[in-house]
């Protein structure tokens, strides 16, 4: 037989109540409940400490992307005031969880079909703010037949989305008389007092 047969024998465990050797059976391999709980209590803390920036990039990609769509229909409706030679507005309402816009002839948008509207596909964003004639939705933008701004008052007009929970804000600016499309965020975004 080999002389290191000592090393094929199973382990053995001393039971520290007893005294008594035993051997070490598969049954009792495994993690202890305080190893266990160890590791729950770090990857709890791991999570709490990465969640909340989780959320706020979820939040930004809202806040980014619904800033997007609300420059994409100014610039819709001044690309078709250019186009077809005719005023055109662009128009933003409220309406329960969604933001809706509507790029149309100049007429009040409140008498516009409801097939008219298009939704921002991005939830909870709402409009914090705007200086576009009012305080109520809709909010209107005009632009002349040449894509410029219908009426000089409102050159640096401003819609602000934010999130429903609040947090940061993103804005979209109408910057100069030719109707420039800015968009902004934070200090950028804050309508004067009249």
């Amino acid at each position: 037989m080999m002389k290191n047969s000592y090393l094929l024998k199973p382990l053995k465990n001393r039971n520290l109540q007893t005294g008594n050797c035993a051997l070490v059976s598969n049954s009792e391999k495994g993690f202890t409940l305080l190893e266990v709980m160890v590791v729950v209590f770090i990857v709890t803390i791991l999570a709490a400490l990465g969640f909340p920036s989780l959320l706020q990039m979820r939040n930004n990609s809202i806040l980014n992307k619904g800033q997007d769509a609300v420059a994409l229909a100014i610039s819709n409706a001044q690309a078709k005031a250019r186009q077809r030679k005719v005023s055109m507005q662009a128009s933003f309402r409220q309406n329960g969880n969604y933001i809706e816009w509507a790029v149309h002839s100049p007429l009040d948008p409140t008498t516009l079909p409801e097939n008219a509207w298009q939704k921002i596909e991005e939830r909870d964003l709402t409009i914090n703010g705007s200086n576009l004639g009012g305080t109520q939705s809709p909010w209107t933008i005009e632009f002349d037949y040449r894509g410029q701004l219908a009426n000089e008052e409102q050159t640096g007009e401003k819609l602000v989305l934010s999130i429903a929970n609040g947090g940061s804000s993103r804005c979209a600016i109408v910057q100069t008389l030719l109707g420039t499309i800015r968009k902004a965020r934070g200090s950028d975004c804050e309508i004067p007092s009249p």
